[in-house]
């Protein structure tokens, strides 16, 4: 069809043909009340070594639909934190257990020159 026959009358059925159906608002990967960790602020040429995630896990407490898609949070204390975040900086898990421990001190090492076993 050419552009000169589009009237005001098919102008949805075109652009339905064309570029399909699009949604309103897309379906979020976090919904309210989902548990996350945040994102950490890496600076440039940072060790690798350290976790790149908070060690408090947060709720989502706010859906805000824009674009992009941003959250409101707060703790497991139900106290606000400031701020939105985005998608990107959210990392979804699945439940609110510490199952790791912290190394505090390394008691004994062997080895020799680079081969050290902790």
């Amino acid at each position: 069809m050419a552009p000169s026959q589009v009237t005001r009358e098919i102008e949805p059925q075109i652009f339905k043909k064309l570029y399909g159906f699009i949604e309103k608002y897309p379906k979020g990967i976090l919904n309210k009340g989902d548990l996350v960790r945040i994102s950490k602020a890496n600076k440039c040429f940072q060790r690798g070594y350290l976790p790149g995630w908070s060690d408090e896990i947060f709720r989502v407490s706010k859906v805000k639909f824009s674009h992009p898609t941003t959250f409101e949070l707060q703790d497991l204390k139900s106290e606000a934190i400031k701020g939105r975040f985005y998608a990107e900086e959210l990392q979804k898990i699945s439940e609110c257990s510490d199952n790791y421990w912290h190394i505090e001190k390394v008691l004994k090492t062997k080895g020799i020159g680079r081969t050290k076993e902790y």
